[in-house]
């Protein structure tokens, strides 16, 4: 029995008669939010390059969606074997270059006959919902994260503009609506137009080729990662950063800047 089949062999046993009454008591609905919390995880190893960790947190997942798969079959719904299949078929079906008679080789006409596919086999989809220009681009994602893919979709429909021009100013508009709002005080029109400035930068990173999602978690590593190093420095010198003026405290800061990129090289 290889690694794969004695994991599934686990799940059965955890969900069987005399198994773990927490893993017998989980649904498809109630796992989610510790599958999103193990794929954050996941990522939080990748940018760490922790990699013995991303082995761990990889097995996490897989064993996620065993879970998902046996609490489908308890139900007549699909088998683990099922899953595995259906993604072996839909990566043939999308990969006619590799696996056809298809030449695709720049990475724009391949991402535009990936779109072409997707879009053909939600032809087959039984409902409205699924054949929306949106369909498959989940709601739940993060809202910087949804608003990307939902201007990557509405671009391959053709609302898109041809050059960055436009775009930058688009983001200058949104910007002044934003202070415009700010100046007018109404709570409601100011998380509007900053709403919108946000989406408007989300389409900006595409012509930048930029993934805002990772440019903002790497923003936000860096703040971590600085103001730790000035909690740091400010300990050393037995100060209380609540105690310390506004240049005292950007001293710390360009102090840390300083400290992380020697340590650096």
């Amino acid at each position: 029995m290889d690694a794969f089949d004695k994991l599934v062999e686990i799940m059965r046993t955890l969900r069987g008669p005399g198994g773990c009454p927490w893993d017998q008591a989980q649904t498809l609905e109630s796992l989610t939010p510790y599958t999103i919390e193990e794929s954050y995880e996941l990522v939080q190893s990748i940018e760490t390059k922790d990699w013995q960790e991303l082995r761990k947190e990889l097995g996490d997942l897989l064993f996620h969606i065993v879970f998902y798969a046996e609490i489908a079959r308890e139900q007549g719904l699909f088998s683990i074997e099922e899953v595995a299949q259906a993604a072996v078929d839909k990566m043939i079906r999308r990969h006619p270059h590799v696996f056809g008679e298809e030449s695709i080789t720049d990475l724009d006409t391949l991402n535009k006959r990936w779109q072409a596919l997707k879009a053909e086999e939600l032809k087959d989809k039984p409902t409205d919902r699924d054949t929306a220009w949106d369909a498959g681009i989940p709601g739940a994602l993060p809202a910087l994260l949804w608003s990307y893919k939902l201007q990557e979709r509405a671009a391959n429909l053709g609302f898109e503009w041809h050059d960055i021009a436009p775009v930058w100013a688009k983001c200058a508009e949104e910007w002044q609506e934003l202070k415009d709002a700010v100046a007018t005080g109404n709570p409601a029109e100011i998380i509007d137009e900053y709403g919108d400035v946000l989406f408007a930068l989300a389409n900006l990173s595409r012509f930048l080729d930029v993934h805002p999602e990772q440019a903002l978690r790497q923003s936000c590593g860096k703040f971590r990662e600085r103001l730790n190093e000035v909690q740091v420095q400010a300990r050393k010198q037995d100060l209380n950063l609540q105690d310390l003026s506004d240049s005292e405290l950007d001293a710390l800061w360009e102090s840390a800047k300083r400290e992380l990129a020697r340590r650096r090289g």
